[in-house]
């Protein structure tokens, strides 16, 4: 297999507790990494192969990951820095594609509480967040695109689908 086989993930930034484990920053928003049996590292030009023993993921940006013989923080800590792969084939089914999101500007973001709270100008985009920009009484509206706001995607009435935790649009009067 060649380069073009595998998709970068993200870079390792750092080691996570004393058992070996480190967390990454993804550069693709991920669903799931359940699936994923291996990793692929890059060392100077090559990727190596990591088993996992388990991953968790945060925030559809960021993962903690406890590699099979990655057992103290020494041996976790020359990971660090190192770009992070996965069999492109294995990929498409968790990523959350960027033309998808793009597509989503104009949508009307409607509140199951609040009702409409207008179109989706644009889509900032920070490194472990997504935010849906929004025109709301004549100012900016920032709501966190995850799962945990978002419920509902209807492509056919172009809606986005918003619980907004209690107090959220008080902040902005």
């Amino acid at each position: 297999m060649d380069k073009t086989d595998y998709t970068k993930l993200g870079v390792i930034q750092r080691v996570q507790g004393l058992k070996g484990h480190v967390m990454a920053l993804l550069e693709h928003d991920i669903d799931s990494l359940d699936s994923i049996e291996t990793f692929f590292i890059q060392i100077d030009h090559t990727l190596v192969p990591y088993g996992v023993e388990h991953c968790t993921l945060r925030n559809h940006q960021a993962v903690i990951i406890k590699f099979q013989d990655v057992d103290d923080p020494t041996t976790a800590h020359q990971l660090k820095g190192r770009a992070l792969f996965a069999l492109q084939d294995i990929l498409p089914q968790h990523v959350v594609a960027e033309d998808q999101r793009r597509g989503l500007i104009g949508y009307q973001v409607v509140d199951v509480e609040k009702g409409s709270l207008g179109p989706v100008q644009r889509i900032d985009t920070f490194p472990l967040q997504k935010l849906l920009v929004v025109h709301y009484l004549a100012r900016e509206l920032l709501i966190p695109y995850n799962k945990a706001i978002i419920k509902h995607i209807d492509q056919d009435q172009g809606q986005i689908i918003v619980h907004l935790p209690p107090g959220f649009l008080h902040a902005l009067l």
